[in-house]
């Protein structure tokens, strides 16, 4: 089975979808923390997105008037399906 892309990481291990998911981790919890949780995985996206994000070069070409997606290694582009094709890691960009 396929890691999706949208795969978290602490450190340079990549973690499941259930890491920041406290009710798959067997732990007591108030409603609260599951927002708290939640939140915390969607700050790390975006911190992943601007640390490891680079424009698509097929849609600068195609469409230099739109903004262009903002891709992680290995993902593939909604638009017009360009894939990345730096490896998953932690290797910062250049």
């Amino acid at each position: 089975m396929r890691r999706p892309v949208f795969a978290l990481e602490i450190g340079r291990k990549p973690l499941p979808y259930k890491a920041f998911n406290p009710l798959m981790r067997n732990e007591e919890i108030t409603m609260g923390d599951v927002g708290d949780y939640w939140r915390d995985a969607k700050d790390h996206k975006k911190e992943l997105r601007n640390r490891l994000g680079v424009e698509c070069p097929r849609c600068k070409e195609v469409r230099p008037r739109a903004h262009a997606s903002i891709l992680l290694p290995q993902q593939r582009c909604k638009v017009d399906g360009y894939r990345d094709p730096r490896p998953f890691g932690g290797e910062e960009k250049s």
